[in-house]
């Protein structure tokens, strides 16, 4: 009777094991894709492109490595969950500290491109051809929004909803500033 009892009890363990063993790895493998294309956008929208399955391994090879060169270094327990917390948690905040290191390095730039647009508009071209002087000759992050948004105008958008646009993408002040003095310019004529 006792052996029955036993044998019931580590079945039952042995399938709820398997349960949460089947369920874990099912939200373990729905997080990884949703981390993976989650990332895959954010990266695409700081113009640097790669696959989605890319971003996966590299995400589950950093939750392999990292627990295990924790515990050969320290063979601490504690050390290894705090690097398999840290494995999962740290690539949104690598994602959200390129993403503040691109703004930034967009708002240093920006005066520079003011300048440029200024400086073709006092020699006569078009908004349009100013812009296109800080896609061509201007350095990245700013060439890379300004292209995109000549880009958009070209396939036929009007430039006020390519202005917006790169406000969104770009949620500076100092470029909302600006945006909305290109709009008047083109609306009205001023320079």
């Amino acid at each position: 009777s006792l052996i029955v009892f036993a044998g019931i009890v580590f079945v039952a363990m042995l399938g709820a094991a398997w349960l949460v063993l089947r369920i874990g790895s099912q939200w373990f493998a729905n997080r990884q894709n949703q981390s993976a294309a989650s990332a895959k956008t954010n990266l695409e929208e700081m113009f640097i492109f790669t696959d989605a399955d890319r971003i996966m391994a590299i995400n589950i090879l950093v939750l392999i490595l990292l627990p295990v060169a924790a515990w050969v270094l320290t063979g601490n327990l504690i050390m290894v969950g705090a690097c398999v917390v840290t494995a999962f948690i740290a690539p949104r905040y690598v994602l959200r500290y390129i993403a503040q290191r691109r703004l930034r390095l967009f708002e240093q730039q920006l005066p520079d491109a003011v300048l440029m647009i200024t400086g073709a508009l006092r020699a006569g071209a078009s908004l349009p051809v100013a812009l296109d002087s800080v896609a061509s000759e201007g350095k990245e992050p700013i060439s890379q929004e300004f292209e995109l948004m000549l880009r958009e105008m070209r396939l036929g958008l009007d430039m006020g909803v390519a202005l917006e646009r790169l406000e969104k993408r770009v949620p500076l002040t100092d470029l909302a500033l600006v945006t909305a003095g290109m709009a008047l310019s083109r609306e009205v004529g001023a320079n």
